[in-house]
């Protein structure tokens, strides 16, 4: 389901006039990362400050400042009133989803982890110049360089899920 959303959404900016499409989008996107949250915590993902390891320190704070520093100095300046509170819960969440997909537990498959985080980072990166095309209108290649990188996240990230997912997931224990 989080990955059929953003490609059914995707091409409501040609259907739908700019400044809604702008608002759909930015509610369906900061949608699927809450379910994306969801998805990593029935895989085992949690908080536990005593299992933190010490680069953790180090990256979190800057990882999670990524989208705001994005937001602040590159999109506030060109989004009307309407978009700044939705694209701030956008960064929020994109924000979230971008340090809590580190807390998966690691198993025995070293490289299903990965592939999930890098998949969610890229597609973090995608929808930071997916925003810079919409806001900004300007660069002509930006646009369909994105959606490509968003389609091979998505891959990365349905491989890294499927090679990643446990038998004791909660996800496969309520089925």
């Amino acid at each position: 389901m989080t990955l059929l959303i953003p490609l059914i959404f995707g091409f409501s900016r040609y259907f739908i006039p700019d400044p809604l499409a702008i608002k759909v989008n930015a509610f369906f996107y900061f949608s699927t990362y809450v379910l994306w949250i969801l998805q990593f915590k029935s895989l085992g993902a949690e908080f536990k400050i005593s299992k933190f390891p010490f680069a953790y320190f180090l990256f979190i704070p800057l990882i999670f400042a990524i989208p705001f520093l994005y937001y602040f100095f590159v999109l506030f300046p060109m989004l009307n009133h309407g978009n700044k509170v939705l694209v701030f819960l956008f960064a929020l969440f994109a924000a979230s989803t971008c340090v809590y997909v580190l807390f998966l537990p690691t198993t025995k498959d070293f490289s299903g982890r990965h592939l999930i985080i890098f998949g969610i980072w890229l597609t973090e990166f995608t929808h930071m110049m997916q925003s810079y095309y919409h806001f900004n209108n300007e660069g002509l290649f930006i646009y369909p360089f994105a959606r490509i990188l968003q389609t091979s996240s998505f891959i990365f990230l349905l491989i890294g899920m499927t090679s990643y997912c446990r038998r004791n997931s909660r996800i496969i224990i309520e089925y």
